[in-house]
Parts: structure tokens; sequence; C-alpha cells
């Protein structure tokens, strides 16, 4: 069967029914602890000496992606999207602004002042494999932040001769932020799954097809920290005396968004099948003659046609080659040969199965007659068989150029086929 052979060729040069894979990337920010403050307000409340921290964040995280489109078929056209492995990138920046003031009330002297402003930088970035969506291992990328106890103050303040206040604080800042899928969509069809296939419209004819597909993720987000302050009181006298030391842990941000990215646009290429005919009648054949057909088949797409021929029907008929192959703008052809070998009407249909996904598999009706042999006025001078040459040309087949007379090669095609009946 030619469909055998057919699936031999692809498995040797690679699968026909696929286009040539696109490249595409991904790439998306979000931002993150908008508007987000914390004031922690006067602590301890009623302590001789009392210190505030006001926290002000903002920041965001960005991710970015490579993959490439796959566009196959024959049953269904459809597109896949596959990411490169170790090309999704997850990176999360954050602005801290830290305000600091103190407030006190030691042996009858009062005072309250901000003492220190300061801008804190919270990031980090890790590498994933795109694009994180249901069945995929894993299916989150995370990065973490895990500041140090850095210094937020240290002061010194003298209260009046010989007192003097001691404020130390540091601060401890910590962050997660985490990338998932959540799906893709093409057309109206939506889908969480990893590597979904997606069908897509067969244009008739045409030599490319366009896609437009929307990736969406979604990210979240936690900003803490932890700043520990103490405050001391010395005095000349007596030395220094710690007056408080305690943590408080801030919960400053969580974020949760969910955001497309931009439409990624893809072409690709296809192979299109021109045929000349869809019917062809022989007309009346001698028996022991033959007749042959040449039948051009052009390529008029952007990716190379190829495919299988093979008949269906009387035995009278056959096909050489069994097998065509077409670069873009170009066209390849076989030889149809109908030889009856008795007398009547005969009809076979010569199949032609191909990589064209809008045209799979074409089909030329072909018929004939086969009549007897007139009787010859004397005898022959040679014995040779009759070959009657079909009125449709122009053929531009690749097998068949190889500069013989058009008479030499029909006459090739002949001997080919009775030799071939002979062995039968």
């Amino acid at each position: 069967m030619w469909i055998l052979s057919f699936i031999s060729l692809a498995a040797q040069a690679g699968d026909p029914h696929a286009s040539e894979d696109q490249a595409f990337v991904l790439e998306h920010g979000v931002d993150l602890f908008t508007d987000a403050e914390y004031d922690t307000d006067w602590m301890p409340a009623d302590s001789a000496i009392s210190v505030r921290f006001q926290i002000e964040a903002s920041g965001g995280a960005d991710v970015r992606m490579e993959g490439h489109g796959e566009l196959g078929w024959p049953d269904a056209l459809t597109l896949v999207h596959v990411g490169e492995p170790g090309t999704g990138t997850l990176a999360q920046d954050a602005a801290l602004e830290a305000v600091t003031s103190v407030r006190f009330d030691v042996y009858g002297y009062e005072w309250e002042s901000e003492i220190d402003r300061r801008g804190i930088t919270v990031t980090a970035a890790g590498t994933f494999d795109p694009f994180l969506l249901d069945g995929a291992d894993p299916d989150v990328a995370t990065v973490d932040f895990e500041g140090a106890d850095d210094e937020l103050i240290t002061y010194d303040y003298t209260v009046f001769t010989g007192v003097s206040l001691v404020f130390e604080a540091s601060v401890h800042p910590a962050s997660t932020t985490s990338f998932t899928g959540v799906s893709w969509q093409v057309g109206d069809a939506v889908d969480t799954a990893e590597l979904a296939p997606f069908p897509v419209d067969v244009p008739p004819d045409e030599p490319v097809v366009d896609t437009t597909s929307v990736y969406t993720g979604s990210w979240s987000s936690e900003l803490s920290l932890v700043i520990t302050p103490s405050a001391s009181v010395c005095v000349d006298v007596f030395g220094c005396v710690e007056l408080a030391s305690f943590d408080i842990p801030i919960a400053l941000a969580s974020d949760q968004v969910s955001e497309a990215f931009d439409p990624v646009e893809l072409e690709f290429p296809l192979p299109v099948l021109v045929p000349e005919v869809d019917a062809y009648d022989f007309g009346p054949v001698e028996v022991g003659g033959l007749a042959n057909l040449q039948l051009p088949l052009a390529n008029e797409g952007a990716l190379y046609l190829e495919g299988v021929t093979g008949v269906l029907g009387s035995d009278w008929f056959s096909v050489y080659p069994d097998y065509f192959y077409a670069a873009p703008g170009q066209e390849d052809g076989v030889v149809v040969t109908f030889a009856p070998g008795a007398e009547g009407d005969f009809e076979a249909t010569i199949v032609f199965e191909s990589n064209d996904p809008d045209d799979p598999v074409y089909e030329v009706t072909v018929t004939g007659q086969g009549v007897a042999a007139e009787e010859p006025d004397g005898p022959s001078d040679d014995g040779s068989t009759q070959v009657i040459e079909s009125e449709v040309g122009g053929c531009g087949c690749a097998q068949g150029s190889t500069g013989r007379s058009s008479s030499a090669w029909l006459l090739l095609v002949g001997l080919l086929s009775l030799v071939r009946r002979r062995r039968c």
C-alpha cells in the first residue's frame, strides 16, 4: 500500500505533517506591594521611652520565558506551545522606606523626634522551565529573600550634661515571590494543561496560517520584617541601663495578581497542492497499446509538499512514480498510463495522499476504452507496440526532466508497463 510507503518516508525524513517551529518570547511585569504602609505607633505606649517605625513599600516582579509553537496535522491542524527548558526567569524587586522616631520621658525630661529615614532594597531572582501549567513538574517557580540583621539605626543623644540616650535598632527583611501559569488561550479555546493541543482553522489554499495565543500567569508575594529596637540611658555617675529591647514582627504586604501577557502572534508555512485536472478520459486505446497522461502537481505553498500515489480500480491503469516532492513555488508530477489488456470500458481512481492540510487526499478519476486492434494491411516491419500519447501535457515533472524526447520517454514507460504486466 502506498500509505505505508508514505509513513516509511516520513519516518526517514521527519514528519511531513508538521510546519516549521516558530520561536517566541514572553515577557511581563506586575506591580507588587502597591500602597503598602505600616505604622507601629508608639511602642511600648506606656513606657518611659518609646519607639515608632513607619514603613512604606513598593516593588514588582518580572517574568521572562522562551518557547516555540508547533503546528501539526493530519487528523486536525493543532497548535502546541512548548517551553524551552531553563529559559524562565523570575525576578522580584522591592524598595522599603523606613522612618524611625523616638519619644522618652526620663527624669522629668520629655522629648520626641524623627531620628532616621532610610531605604532598604529587597531583591531576589531565579530560573525555571516554562510554562508552569498543570502537569508540569514543578508547576510553580519561587524565589526567596532572607536578609541579614542589618543595622537600622544607632543613635546617641545627650539629654543634658552627664545623661545621654543610646538608641539602636536592627531590621530583618524577608520575602517570598511565586509565579505559576494559569492558561493558554487560542481563539475561544482555553486550556490549563501543559502541552495542550489547540485546534486551528485550516486556511483554504493559503501558504501560511496565522495564529494568536494569549498566556496568563499568576504572581503571589509576601513581604515581612522583624525590627528589634533597644534603648539605654547612660548616666556618667551610674553607667548605662537598658530600658527596653523587643522584637516587632511586621507582615508588611501580601499580594496575589493574575494578568495576561501580550499576545503571541505566529505565522506557520503550509504546503498547498494545486493539481491540473480532477478527471480524464483516455478514450479508445487498442488492446496491447497504451496511452499516457502527464499530470503536473504544483506546490503554491510556503512549505515543502510531498506525498504518495496509488491506483484504486481497474488494473489496466498505473501511475509512476509512486512518490512526489515539490519545494515551495515548484512542481513535480507523475505519469498515468492506460494499457488495456482486454476490450471494454474501464475506470480507476488515481489517489494522491499528501501533506497538504487543507486537501490531504486528492483524487483523479480516469476512464478508458479497450478496443480491438485493427488488422494491419501487411506485415509489420518492426513488430512495435502501438503507443498513443495523451493530449494533456506540460507536465514539468521533476522525475521526467531527463532530456529524452517525448516519444522515447513514452515508449520507455510503455515497455515498463508491459514488463510489469507480464510479471503479473
